[in-house]
């Protein structure tokens, strides 16, 4: 049966991620398409089923290993959520999944790969499919803002914030039907990190006053990104 397997940092395999992820920093910055690019929106099309087959991957591996429990491995996690949000966006063009991803996948992909616990066996493929996951989900909506002319509406906070806690709650009774803990709504995540604290519901209360502090927080910091006009089909 799957547990969680926690990487601490200073790991072989912590570096290993935090390679993955400036690896896709550097390229997509540097070497994807921007605005302006003939090729872009074949690209972000692309794009968006390598993200969706990424999710598709870790599961056809559990199944065939005999690994996949419907108790840990839905695509019910935050960042697996994002991942699907992004396919949504990328390939379907649904500009609210564009903006609940920009806002959890950033902030949450980040605390994955800095403080990593998968459900998955710590063998190469799992490794490299949970970080490449991350890092999809961390570099790729502040790619689309960036180079790609993506913009949040102005109701981003108060959308995101409704979106988040509908779902958590939804969870905490799928999580009791299922003895799941998706999302980590129904007890703490497995790792050492300082926004981790006490037990149920102690620590929800301490990861949602961070959760809509960090929300906040990355607005300000791409607030030039924010407003009414997306120029990504200009």
């Amino acid at each position: 049966m799957s547990t969680y397997h926690a990487i601490e940092p200073g790991e072989q395999l912590w570096w290993f991620g935090v390679g993955v992820l400036l690896a896709f920093i550097l390229f997509f910055f540097a070497f994807a398409p921007r605005i302006g690019h003939p090729q872009r929106k074949q690209w972000e099309r692309g794009l968006g089923w390598a993200i969706l087959l990424n999710q598709v991957w870790a599961t056809a591996m559990l199944l065939l290993d005999g690994d996949y429990l419907i108790a840990k491995h839905l695509p019910l996690h935050m960042c697996s959520f994002t991942q699907v949000l992004l396919f949504l966006h990328l390939v379907m063009d649904k500009q609210w999944a564009f903006t609940v991803a920009a806002l959890w996948g950033p902030l949450g992909g980040i605390q994955a790969v800095l403080t990593p616990a998968l459900t998955t066996p710590l063998t190469w493929p799992y490794v490299t499919q949970f970080f490449t996951a991350h890092a999809f989900v961390v570099v790729v909506p502040i790619y689309l803002m960036i180079h790609a002319g993506r913009r949040l509406p102005k109701r981003a906070f108060r959308m995101v914030m409704g979106i988040t806690i509908v779902i958590a709650a939804l969870l905490m009774g799928i999580n009791e039907i299922l003895g799941s803990n998706y999302m980590y709504v129904t007890s703490p995540p497995p790792v050492n990190h300082p926004l981790v604290q006490g037990d149920w519901p102690e620590y929800l209360l301490v990861l949602f006053a961070a959760g809509t502090s960090l929300f906040y927080l990355f607005l300000i910091v791409f607030r030039k990104y924010v407003g009414p006009e997306d120029v990504a089909n200009p």
